[in-house]
């Protein structure tokens, strides 16, 4: 008889959503990140969005109730923005330390769309995705862009620009620190933390590493 009014009550809890949670991350960053925020509403930043549920690590949270901006140098992402997410601010625009104009590597995989010379080869070479050429990006500092947003407050910054993270960290406006901050990092090294130079450079500004995914270092301030 236990077991069987054990067996309902699982039943009921899966069926009501109870004690069950659902990612949209690639490798549940967004599941880390609610467990170290903890809060109902929320402003995120997006750097790199890529599509509006699709790995995403902010959709979760928008569906808490969070909103925030969004940004993206793909323009045919707007429209599934303004459906899937309208709350939500896109930008058409990618993120560097420099305002400028910079050649877009395009690949029939959006994902792997990038900025970098560098990724874009190794993308090519190891053949994740056909190469649809290079589209000209408009390049903007990421506190140019929150600034026009009249964002000054962020609980969330997520940034995975292929082989730019660091330049658009370098870019932000850090009078007003994230709480958390996830970022990609496909080199780091557990037992060399400080050979990351996202590691190196939040840790300066005192983030502690507080979890990390297979492709994504999550870095939260001291409560």
């Amino acid at each position: 008889m236990e077991a069987f009014l054990s067996l309902v009550r699982t039943l009921a809890k899966l069926v009501l959503g109870r004690g069950v949670r659902t990612s949209y991350s690639q490798d549940g960053e967004d599941l880390l990140v609610d467990s170290i925020l903890r809060k109902k509403r929320g402003v995120y930043v997006d750097v790199g969005a890529y599509h509006p549920v699709l790995y995403s690590n902010t959709y979760a949270f928008y569906k808490k109730g969070w909103s925030g901006v969004v940004i993206d140098p793909n323009r045919s992402l707007a429209p599934l923005y303004a459906y899937m997410r309208p709350r939500d601010r896109f930008v058409n625009a990618a993120i560097g330390k420099e305002a400028g104009e910079l050649p877009y590597h395009r690949f029939k995989d959006g994902a792997y769309n990038t900025l970098s010379e560098e990724e874009a080869a190794r993308w090519k070479q190891e053949n994740r995705s056909p190469y649809l050429g290079a589209a000209t990006a408009l390049v903007r500092p990421l506190r140019d862009v929150l600034k026009d947003a009249g964002v000054t407050e962020v609980d969330f910054l997520n940034i995975d620009i292929e082989g730019m993270d660091i330049e658009a960290l370098e870019s932000y406006d850090w009078t007003y620190p994230p709480r958390a901050i996830a970022i990609e990092d496909n080199d780091f090294r557990a037992d060399a933390p400080h050979e990351s130079r996202a590691y190196a450079y939040l840790a300066k500004r005192g983030y502690m590493l507080a979890a990390f995914a297979p492709r994504t270092l999550i870095f939260a301030l001291p409560t």
